[in-house]
């Protein structure tokens, strides 16, 4: 929603791994009896410029 920019040259199918990825990392700390909260506090970005 808010990211969008941050996948700005990468194909589909690997913009869809990376979300998959980070689903799967993120849901035994933000997904709970069902529904995803959002907590600010919890979700850190950083990038490497290779």
């Amino acid at each position: 929603m808010f990211g969008s920019q941050l996948f700005d040259g990468i194909e589909e199918e690997q913009k869809e791994k990376i979300i998959v990825n980070v689903e799967h990392s993120l849901k035994p700390f933000l997904y709970e009896n069902g529904v995803w909260l959002a907590d600010y506090k919890r979700i850190r970005v950083f990038g490497i410029k290779e």
